[in-house]
């Protein structure tokens, strides 16, 4: 029998049950769009019961539920059900209350921030809700516990450009795990601000940071964010300045960059690379830029 995705393995009988748990989820949907009100009004009710239910499985799938039908009626008892001791359900009833969207559950919905197992979500949440309960994000990112202030960054680079500024101003920040999470929110935005940023962390004191930097430049090389000669202008120069990293990967990485970007003026910086480095395996990966390049020209 499988894992499930809590890294348990399961008795066969719940595995049965959470199985026609979410088989009975999609036709609910369905089920949703042709109902009455007054069938509306009575599957609410039923579902409202149910957050009380001895079986998680059900406050689970009741949440979920509650979530689609969005109304503002279920918010208070949903705040209730987010002191369910199984963090999996916890989960459910934060999504639930930011498909709501009622502000009344800003406040609970802060709170859970501090739970390391629905933080994420309880963040998404708050997202969902948008003002004040953003502002409330953006000033739980001056919090000092990592894990709280990256799934704060991980929501809020959902929300885009308006809170482009305060995404990278917390660059700055002594934790260099923040930063690196920082790095990864902002190279999936399409906003050309994220490149000076990028490219001042590819000088940051922590190997990590400066890999992820460079690895950031891999995430924007996409056709449905960026074109190739814009990245290739605005990066090369500062990839080809990270082969002299003393860190393997970054330079590992910025030569692998550098080729996909179709760098021509990488192609001296390399040879001598390649001439310098002693890992025989890099060596053949320089080789293999080269010739491409090679390739291209003839």
């Amino acid at each position: 029998m499988p894992f499930n995705r809590y890294g348990e393995q399961p008795t066969r009988k719940s595995y049965k049950k959470t199985t026609k748990v979410r088989k009975s989820y999609k036709p609910f949907l369905r089920k949703l769009i042709v109902m009455g009100k007054e069938e509306q009004e009575a599957c609410l009710e039923e579902l409202l019961e149910k957050l009380n239910d001895y079986d998680y499985n059900e406050v689970r799938l009741a949440a979920m539920r509650l979530g689609k039908i969005q109304d503002s009626r279920a918010v208070e008892p949903l705040i209730t059900a987010l002191e369910n001791e199984m963090w999996w359900v916890r989960t459910k009833v934060a999504k639930a209350l930011g498909e709501i969207g009622d502000v009344q559950a800003t406040q609970p919905l802060v709170a859970l921030l501090d739970d390391n197992y629905v933080c994420k979500t309880a963040a998404w949440a708050l997202m969902k809700l948008r003002r004040p309960a953003i502002e409330q994000l953006l000033n739980a990112l001056r919090d000092s516990d990592d894990d709280k202030r990256r799934c704060i960054i991980f929501a809020v680079s959902k929300l885009g450009k308006p809170f482009l500024v305060q995404i990278i101003q917390t660059l700055k920040d002594e934790s260099s795990i923040l930063r690196m999470s920082i790095l990864q929110a902002i190279s999936k935005m399409k906003d050309e601000r994220v490149f000076d940023p990028i490219i001042s962390a590819m000088n940051d004191p922590n190997a990590d940071v400066r890999w992820e930097a460079v690895m950031s430049v891999r995430r924007l090389n996409n056709p449905n964010i960026f074109d190739q000669t814009i990245l290739c202008k605005k990066f090369a120069e500062p990839l080809i300045s990270t082969l002299k990293d003393d860190d393997k990967r970054v330079r590992w990485c910025s030569a692998s960059i550098l080729g996909e970007l179709n760098a021509m003026e990488s192609i001296e910086p390399l040879r001598k690379l390649l001439s310098s480095e002693t890992d025989s395996i890099f060596q053949h990966k320089i080789k293999e830029i080269l010739q491409d390049f090679e390739n291209k020209n003839t």
